[in-house]
């Protein structure tokens, strides 16, 4: 499986995958609407990309000029993958092998190698459809205290009526959605109230 990155300094550079039955690549279309929307807020932002598998949104985000990236993805032969490629285009990422969750708490816990408290400016998530991770990944986010008080944590899901089903998340609340097809992308950010400013 071949992929093409869709702007920036990488624009039209193959991805090469391993081909495995449960891996869905975002769609080009979709990864281009996705960075038109984030637009200047690429730039020099920490990009976290969960569930990661070829790792084409991170490569994008790097692409097109996002500061640091980390990366976690659970198969080791779609990991292996993705650091050849990092290698290829002579980018730098963190590439975490192993379970999401797990993953969350160890960021949370101990940073990265380059910062200790760390939290991020976008995080993008593309969990497999029918994951049961799918329904407490925004509360896992902001229980763990990933995204930056200014930052943006998008999900990609089935676009069907219960795939994210709308629940209370704390201070992380939905602001927008797109459709593409069978495919739905949810924006979230941290909501401000009165007592925070």
């Amino acid at each position: 499986m071949s992929l093409r990155v869709t702007g920036g300094e990488a624009r039209g550079r193959l991805v090469s995958s391993p081909s495995a039955d449960n891996v869905r690549p975002t769609a080009s279309k979709v990864r281009q609407s996705i960075f038109n929307i984030l637009g200047q807020k690429v730039q020099g932002a920490r990009f976290l990309d969960l569930f990661a598998g070829t790792g084409i949104m991170g490569l994008e985000a790097l692409s097109r000029g996002a500061g640091a990236l980390v990366s976690v993805e659970m198969n080791p032969n779609l990991s292996k993958a993705l650091q050849k490629t990092l290698t290829q285009f002579s980018f730098q990422g963190d590439l975490r092998v192993g379970d999401v969750k797990y993953e969350i708490a160890k960021l949370a816990k101990y940073g990265t190698k380059s910062e200790k408290n760390c939290v991020f400016d976008i995080i993008y998530a593309d969990p497999p459809y029918k994951n049961p991770l799918m329904q407490t990944l925004v509360q896992l986010i902001e229980s763990n205290g990933l995204l930056a008080q200014d930052g943006i944590l998008i999900i990609e899901h089935a676009n069907t009526r219960d795939a994210l089903r709308p629940m209370p998340y704390g201070k992380l609340a939905s602001y927008d959605k797109r459709d593409y097809g069978q495919t739905s992308v949810s924006f979230f950010k941290i909501e401000v109230t009165t007592g925070d400013r």
